[in-house]
């Protein structure tokens, strides 16, 4: 399963594509997102789920949130390992079981918990900086 994030500027930029994406076999899912409603987009071959495209706004919470989280994972590399474990973990669930729907909620506390921690680091380098 390979996440991709899309920042635009307005999600008609993204929506524009769609049938472009669609002739590469992205399909439109819909909008997910509690507050914020994000288009998604998803890619399966032979019934799995292979790609996921988030597309969030430039600027956005959701846009701070995935820059804190590469920043974070880059500075600490145990969380990085401790993400990637978990998504090999989640994958050979889903090949055992045959439902990738365990995927996206299997990763959703870890994600919840490191953007949290993420966005705590990034204001504790802004306090320090000042």
């Amino acid at each position: 399963m390979i996440d991709l994030i899309v920042a635009v500027d307005d999600f008609e930029d993204a929506l524009a594509i769609t049938s472009e994406l669609e002739a590469n076999e992205f399909l439109f899912r819909g909008w997910e997102g509690q507050e914020e409603k994000n288009p998604r987009f998803q890619r399966e071959v032979d019934g799995a789920l292979t790609h996921y495209i988030h597309v969030i706004k430039t600027g956005s919470q959701n846009w701070y949130n995935y820059v804190n989280l590469r920043d974070y994972m880059n500075a600490h590399p145990v969380v990085a390992w401790g993400y990637e474990a978990l998504k090999l973990r989640l994958e050979e669930e889903v090949k055992i079981g045959g439902d990738y729907l365990i995927y996206h909620p299997g990763k959703q506390q870890f994600m919840a918990d490191t953007i949290q921690s993420a966005n705590q680091w990034v204001h504790c380098i802004k306090v320090a900086v000042k």
